[in-house]
């Protein structure tokens, strides 16, 4: 069926279900998985920065610690660049269980094509689009995502004109990093991602066990 720009055909793109368990983990600083998990601190802040190419959201990486521990630790190695919206001093990882019953996932045709509608309304409205490009000059990777996060804000806009309720998370996988052989399609650093926009959907948050173990030394 084919779009027409300004319809963002809510029902076709957003996964609907009785509830998706997913596993994610959330890179911050030790203080705040300690917070969390002992309940001092009931939720994390959305993000909203430059880097958030799933527009505004609480940011996890699905299924992947080690990647989350990744990003905690860039963002402690380089506090200038400002990854994070609270510097992080002591690199950790904070586990949660979400329970997602509508997603719009931007690795599905349903959630590339709600994009590509918003973008197209987004032209058509005559605002200055922004640009996606390079935080600094060695970067392998574009990661100031000024166009994509331009385009997410606006299909939020466009759910709520027409009177829908937003996604309960924006769902992406992202290759990044550099190719792990020669012409090879598998990269270092890719992910897939959680945009979290209902903080109703998370279920528990836990520490995650094999770095409780290295931090015994066990």
């Amino acid at each position: 069926m084919h779009r027409q720009a300004g319809q963002a055909g809510r029902q076709e793109d957003v996964n609907h279900g009785s509830g998706q368990l997913v596993v994610a983990y959330h890179g911050c600083d030790r203080s705040t998985e300690d917070a969390l998990v002992t309940g001092q601190l009931l939720a994390l802040q959305p993000s909203d920065n430059p880097y958030d190419w799933l527009g505004p959201g609480v940011y996890f990486f699905q299924d992947d610690w080690r990647r989350a521990l990744m990003f905690a630790q860039a963002s402690a190695d380089q506090p200038h660049r400002k990854f994070t919206q609270r510097p992080i001093h002591d690199p950790s990882v904070v586990g949660a269980v979400l329970k997602l019953t509508a997603t719009l996932d931007v690795s599905t045709q349903d959630g590339i094509g709600a994009f590509r509608t918003a973008y197209e309304a987004l032209k058509l409205s005559g605002v200055r689009l922004k640009q996606n490009r390079k935080s600094a000059s060695q970067d392998t990777d574009v990661i100031l995502r000024g166009l994509d996060r331009q385009v997410f804000k606006y299909l939020h806009q466009m759910y709520t004109d027409q009177g829908l309720p937003a996604p309960d998370a924006i769902r992406g996988a992202f290759p990044q990093g550099e190719a792990v052989a020669p012409t090879s399609a598998i990269f270092a650093n890719s992910h897939v991602q959680i945009a979290l926009l209902n903080p109703g959907c998370v279920l528990g948050y836990f520490r995650v066990p094999e770095l409780a173990r290295a931090r015994a030394g066990l």
